[in-house]
This record gives C-alpha cells, sequence and structure tokens, in this order.
C-alpha cells in the first residue's frame, strides 16, 4: 500500500508538472518555507519478502525536487543505474502548506522524517474513500547522498517499467511517466 501512495504523490508531480509559481504570483519557493523541508529522503521499501524498492527524494532548499529510483534493486532488476526524474518540485504557500503540482499538501519535518498529508482524491490507498487524507512519511537518508546516484540510467523510467513490470506491480501500472 506504501508503494501505490508513493506512486501517487509522484505520478502527480510528474504529470501535473511541478509548482514554480501561480497566476497571481502568491505562491512562491522561500527560502524559509520550502528550506524547512530541504534534504535527502529515503523513500525505500520491502514491497515483500526479499523484494526492496530504492528510492530517494531529494528536496533542495529552493523546493525544487528530484527522484532518484535505483533500477538494479531487487524490486525493478534492470540495471545498476539510477533513474532521475527533476521537476517534483514544492512551492511554499504558507506554514506547512505546499503546491505539489495543482495539488496543495502539507509538508513537514519531525523526528527527522519529512511528512507528507495529502488528500486521497485519486484512491491511492484502494481502500474506496476518496475523501480521506492519506499520510506519508520518510525518513532522512543517512547513507547516501546525491553524489551517489550514479550513472543514470539510459532508458527513461516510464519506458522501462512499461516494457518489463517490476515485482509485485501489476503490469499496466507506470510509477511514473514525464
Amino acid at each position: 500500500m506504501k508503494k501505490t501512495i508513493y506512486s501517487s504523490v509522484f505520478l502527480l508531480a510528474a504529470c501535473g508538472g511541478g509548482g514554480g509559481g501561480s497566476d497571481n504570483g502568491s505562491l512562491t519557493n522561500t527560502p524559509q518555507g520550502t528550506a524547512a523541508i530541504a534534504g535527502l529522503w529515503d523513500m525505500s521499501e520491502d514491497v515483500s519478502a526479499g523484494v526492496r524498492d530504492e528510492i530517494y527524494l531529494s528536496i533542495a532548499s529552493d523546493g525544487k525536487g528530484t527522484l532518484y529510483d535505483y533500477a538494479g534493486d531487487t524490486y525493478d532488476e534492470w540495471g545498476n543505474c539510477y533513474w532521475i526524474d527533476q521537476g517534483i518540485d514544492f512551492v511554499h504557500v504558507e506554514k506547512n502548506t505546499f503546491k505539489l503540482a495543482q495539488e496543495n499538501v502539507e509538508a513537514y519535518v519531525s523526528n527527522n522524517k519529512l511528512i507528507l498529508k495529502m488528500k486521497d482524491t485519486d484512491d491511492a490507498d484502494d481502500d474506496g474513500n476518496t475523501l480521506e487524507t492519506i499520510t506519508v512519511e520518510m525518513p532522512k537518508a543517512t547513507n547516501k547522498k546525491v553524489a551517489d546516484f550514479k550513472p543514470e540510467c539510459a532508458d527513461s523510467m516510464a519506458s522501462a517499467r512499461a516494457l518489463i513490470p517490476a515485482k509485485g506491480k501489476k503490469p499496466d501500472a507506470v510509477l511514473m511517466a514525464k
């Protein structure tokens, strides 16, 4: 279920095109706002026994987000490289509210974890309730740094996953598409 929620968060960002401003000029990536959630966050998950999906989210102090998905883990089994997706940008609205693509999310750091709270409009947790709020927690990545995420995969994440579904993944599901 956690994997599905992460997928929905970043499918939203990838398809909606990250933030960057607003029509009325009131949204900005203020350093004090986005700097509060800046860091390298570990989204990795044990999908099933012996199957791990290794994913990291880097958020810069200006809110620019980049996703690093290791293609050679036991979940994807694609190759010794990283799918890198930029444009997962957080635009500070006010207090702990950020715009991610076209949706407002609550984001803050507590106990070395990035906490995201968002509306479950696409039923990411498959419980039939699209009116609830879902919470995603990502611990700070302490054993990695952005410089570790090399080399970049030659094939895009969307094309690779469309060809060979990862373990435990529905054949028609694609984590992200630009």
